[in-house]
């Protein structure tokens, strides 16, 4: 038993440093690879756009100002991956997009290709075989609360969730001008909080807005409220 015991312990160091080495290769942060080495590999593909190998990688020795680039790369990489999942459906994988941003592409140039590709065909052999397990799922919905409360705190929002905001309440506004949605009796306006609420609950499951939208129903207590119900 002893014996079984100690094998499992090094097979989980083994992973555990497996994981560490590459996503601190990648993107050049021990708080971050710290995190990290405990994800599934699902995850850390995912949710860092980091391939982890089978076998552990050679560290590289990278300079101060290496590892400065690659954090500011990293800034870059959360938020425009944001726009990509949010916005945009996740049309490019997270490879490719932490692929662009390393090979010094501009953010305006980026955000061209996210949406160029997500009216691409789709490609079966693009899509991971594994879905993301239940428990990193769990895990990303609290951390997503956790932000989104940070960002109700402080009352500042990046631009990319007040666009996907504003886009859902125009949305609704030409929907209810085609007869489409009820008439509530209420704001239907570009600032209407019911775009603002389907934009949560799209953000913190890291889905589109338009699949909350599609669970959503719609009901009235008095003539200023609305309730969306279901999901």
């Amino acid at each position: 038993m002893a014996g079984k015991a100690g094998d499992k312990k090094q097979l989980r160091s083994f992973d555990r440093r497996r994981k560490y080495a590459a996503v601190l290769n990648a993107w050049g942060s021990a708080e971050l690879a710290n995190r990290a080495r405990d994800w599934s590999d699902e995850r850390i593909y995912n949710q860092l756009g980091v391939v982890v190998p089978k076998s552990i990688p050679k560290r590289r020795r990278l300079s101060k100002k290496t590892i400065e680039r690659k954090r500011k790369a990293y800034d870059r990489y959360v938020y425009l991956q944001a726009i990509n999942r949010t916005q945009y459906d996740s049309a490019m994988s997270p490879k490719a997009l932490r692929q662009l941003i390393t090979r010094g592409y501009s953010d305006k140039r980026i955000k061209q290709l996210i949406s160029a590709e997500r009216y691409a065909p789709v490609d079966k052999a693009k899509v991971p075989a594994k879905a993301v397990s239940t428990i990193d799922k769990l895990q990303i919905r609290r951390e997503r609360m956790a932000q989104w409360r940070e960002w109700s705190r402080t009352e500042s929002y990046p631009a990319e969730i007040e666009n996907m905001a504003l886009t859902i309440n125009r949305f609704l506004g030409r929907q209810r001008a085609a007869g489409k949605l009820p008439d509530l009796k209420g704001d239907y306006s570009d600032t209407s909080h019911l775009g603002w609420i389907i934009a949560y609950w799209a953000y913190i499951n890291n889905e589109s807005w338009r699949v909350w939208y599609r669970k959503i129903k719609f009901a009235s207590f008095d003539s200023k409220v609305y309730m969306v119900v279901g999901g």
